[in-house]
């Protein structure tokens, strides 16, 4: 299957998906950087002795966080969206075409609506993946980065420590669980691939089925 997608990745499909990726760490960065210049706005106001010719850059950085923020959730679904559709398009056809060139004995022996099911499950997976990896994960990592910028900053390196072992536990966590979930998802996919060839097999048969029963 990634012999496919490196394949349908054209020059086009990577514009795409590196736009995505600038606008999701830029927006990712401005809602790390949020509460910190909220912080310094309610530092500033509750001091009272901040002169005014600078109460004016707290306000404003925090709002230019929020905008930051806003227009990177907006426009990281116009760009992944693209860019997503584009490389589905050429995986299809590149996918259609190593089809094409497959021998006779496979068409033969595979039941009518399996490949076509089997197609499917490999598009599915591959927006799965795709979408955790630049619209969670991505955002996630660089948040995680910022923040630990941050608490390192204003809180010191013990309270970074925390953070850290934390992470790390949890993600030994999570990746238990998807080695677990591994081999029922490859059974529910295959389940599936031969649900679909039966159905195609029935529906072919059904008229000579029925010409026997009558």
């Amino acid at each position: 299957m990634w012999a496919a997608v490196s394949r349908a990745c054209n020059r086009r499909v990577l514009f795409w998906f590196a736009a995505t990726i600038c606008v999701v760490s830029i927006g990712s960065v401005a809602a790390g950087l949020a509460p910190l210049a909220l912080k310094r706005l309610v530092d500033a106001i509750s001091s009272g002795s901040t002169p005014a010719a600078t109460m004016v850059w707290p306000p404003a950085a925090y709002g230019l966080a929020l905008l930051l923020q806003r227009l990177g959730e907006q426009l990281q679904a116009y760009c992944y969206g693209r860019g997503e559709l584009a490389l589905i398009r050429r995986f299809n056809v590149s996918a259609f075409e190593h089809l094409l060139r497959l021998p006779l004995i496979v068409h033969l022996d595979a039941r009518p609506g399996a490949l076509a099911q089997t197609l499917a499950e490999g598009v599915l997976g591959l927006r799965l993946i795709l979408t955790h990896l630049v619209v969670t994960l991505l955002p996630v990592l660089v948040q995680l980065a910022v923040a630990g910028l941050v608490v390192s900053a204003e809180l010191g390196a013990d309270t970074l420590l925390i953070l850290v072992a934390a992470l790390i536990a949890y993600t030994g966590v999570f990746a238990v669980g998807v080695r677990r979930l591994d081999k029922p998802a490859r059974g529910v996919s295959a389940a599936s691939i031969a649900a679909a060839g039966a159905l195609s097999d029935s529906l072919i048969n059904v008229e000579a089925l029925k010409s026997f029963v009558a």
